[in-house]
């Protein structure tokens, strides 16, 4: 059968040039996900300021929320520093030739680095040293080394790490979805095409078993083929998707693309077995035809649609109208694209098993305008398509899944952009805001609301806080909104309505909480936020781990929602690193 196999593809080439386009483009696009995984992965950044250091320690830049995905913890944007004391307890320990302190981003906070690089002696063992270094520290700490070392030079590769392989697991999954679809109907075109071949086989005594083992054999011949060439092209393809990424600041700039053989191996076996699973499906019907019926069924097309497929078609549709309708009555914000996106998956599987439905409909709806138009051609068009129904659908099926899902992507994500746009100008009820790259002068917010006509100002600080103990109940473990005003000009600036105490009572350490959150609730709880430690009234606070807020801008003078104050009373305020330009915060409130 292998020798049979072989002769057809060397003699009807032809027959299998879509099928094998379709394999080769699959290969491709799952090859380039594998790079980007594993570049996600590896996270990968080639050291330049500490390439002399064997061991580097670094803040720990993720963040294990209470009740948050375990896989995917919370990454903290700002820098977490380091104890400057740590590098005398480190140049202490056996096998450590010297120590350095490192600071990569402006001033840091007295008695904190950026990082430390630990260079061992001669002859050492670098994994035990590390092993002796992870002893002395604790969780918001952590050691790296080999291309590790520039995470602490560029840490914003941790962010990059969650985007790149949240987005490739993505792709791969449409990437698999489509290719099974596309080269079980490719095949299933060249099978339609073969009838009168495969009729002869099982006339002259093949048995179901040798016509689905022919079929079989072709289709890893030419997967292995289509995934080897696949190879290059894959790389080249994976390194301009990084790019882009980068580009539009998904990814971070420095960190290198890496895609090795572990990525490609694993591609080319999903490729593989992605093509030989089209091929059962496809040669399937034509294994089963009886030697009394395989001459008669060659020249014609036999049954539309099964009925596994016209019944496993409409359930997918069923299920994608039922999820359409959730999302729309149901479900906004953050929330909706959970439903929107699985609808429009399941709605293009649906309608891509009905293909040959459609195609039937689309023939009817369409005979006459083509007939019209195109005179003779159109009429031979027309009965072409209506007697060889089954290969039209063949075409149809990938088409209708590849448009469907990237186009519904597509809007589902503009129409997402255009919400939390919506959302964000909502939120702003000032009349103009000022801005500058790197944060304001603190003294601006004060000179802005001395000017005639401006009933206040405020400076605008935001942030994200985890909620320790008890366990933190946010959306996903992705931490709660924090948001920094000024006292004196909140009340002009604040999208809130105040049921209890009064925006001017947010000084020093103090809170504002949503009306109705039980006092107990957070009486002994502390909140970690990306910036450092915001307060709620009596929590419990411990040393900050991270710089001040990233995003701060100045509102000048309103979108309303009650909320109450309360007095810290047990806490002192995240202290804040100069290298930020902006005020620090009278107080924080979730937004």
């Amino acid at each position: 059968m292998l020798q049979l196999a072989l002769r057809t593809l060397r003699f009807r080439t032809g027959t299998f040039v879509a099928a094998f386009i379709a394999m080769f483009f699959a290969a491709i696009v799952l090859m380039a996900c594998g790079g980007l995984i594993e570049t996600g992965i590896r996270a990968a950044v080639p050291p330049q300021q500490l390439g002399s250091a064997d061991v580097v320690v670094a803040g720990e830049q993720t963040y294990h929320a209470p009740g948050g995905d375990e896989d995917e913890p919370a990454v903290l944007p700002e820098r977490v520093r380091v104890d400057a004391s740590l590098e005398h307890v480190i140049a202490a320990l056996p096998g450590v030739r010297e120590t350095d302190t490192y600071v990569f981003e402006g001033t840091p906070p007295a008695g904190t680095v950026d990082a430390i690089g630990v260079a061992a002696e001669p002859g050492a063992d670098v994994a035990e040293l590390r092993t002796r270094i992870d002893a002395e520290l604790d969780a918001t700490t952590s050691t790296l080394v080999g291309d590790e070392r520039g995470r602490a030079e560029l840490r914003g590769a941790t962010a990059t790490s969650v985007n790149v392989v949240s987005l490739a697991g993505v792709f791969t999954a449409f990437a698999l979805l489509v290719s099974i679809f596309g080269v079980a109907s490719m095949l299933g075109l060249s099978i339609a095409q073969r009838n009168k071949e495969l009729a002869l086989l099982r006339a002259i005594g093949a048995t179901p078993r040798q016509v689905r083992t022919l079929i079989f054999r072709e289709t890893l011949v030419l997967s292995l083929v289509a995934t080897a060439a696949a190879y290059l092209p894959g790389q080249l393809l994976g390194g301009f998707v990084f790019d882009l990424l980068a580009e539009q600041g998904i990814a971070t700039a420095g960190v290198a693309f890496h895609q090795g053989w572990i990525p490609s191996v694993a591609a080319t076996v999903v490729a593989v077995l992605a093509a030989l699973g089209g091929a059962l499906g496809a040669g399937r019907r034509a294994a089963r035809t009886k030697p009394s019926q395989a001459l008669s069924e060659a020249s014609l097309d036999g049954r539309l649609i099964s009925g596994w497929r016209f019944l496993a078609g409409l359930l997918f549709v069923a299920a994608g109208v039922a999820l359409t309708i959730v999302t729309v009555t149901a479900l906004s914000g953050p929330l909706a694209p959970a439903t929107a996106a699985p609808a429009v998956i399941v709605l293009t599987i649906g309608l891509a098993m009905l293909a040959p439905v459609l195609a039937k409909v689309m023939i009817v709806a369409i005979q006459w305008p083509v007939r019209a138009l195109g005179g003779l051609t159109g009429d031979l068009a027309v009965l072409n398509a209506r007697g060889r129904t089954s290969r039209l659908a063949a075409v149809l099926g990938p088409v209708i899944l590849l448009t469907g899902v990237s186009t519904g992507m597509l809007y589902l994500q503009t129409t997402n952009d255009a919400a939390d746009k919506e959302a964000y100008a909502a939120g702003i009820v000032a009349d103009a805001v000022v801005t500058a790259e790197g944060g304001v002068d603190p003294r601006l917010v004060e000179e802005i609301g001395r000017l005639p006509g401006v009933a206040g100002a405020s400076a605008y600080v935001s942030s994200v806080g985890f909620v320790e103990s008890p366990d933190d109940v946010s959306p996903m473990g992705e931490g709660w909104n924090l948001q920094g005003v000024t006292a004196q000009g909140a009340a002009a600036t604040t999208p809130v309505d105040v049921t209890a105490g009064a925006l001017t009572d947010l000084q020093g350490a103090t809170v504002a909480i949503e009306e109705g959150t039980p006092a107990g609730s957070v009486s002994t709880s502390a909140t970690r936020s990306r910036s450092g430690w915001a307060t709620a009234p009596s929590w419990t606070c411990a040393s900050p781990r991270c710089s001040p807020p990233r995003r701060t801008t100045t509102r000048c003078c309103s979108r309303r929602r009650p909320w109450r104050t309360t007095p810290q009373r047990a806490c002192r305020p995240a202290p804040w690193s100069p290298r930020r330009t902006a005020p620090t915060p009278s107080s924080w409130w979730p937004p």
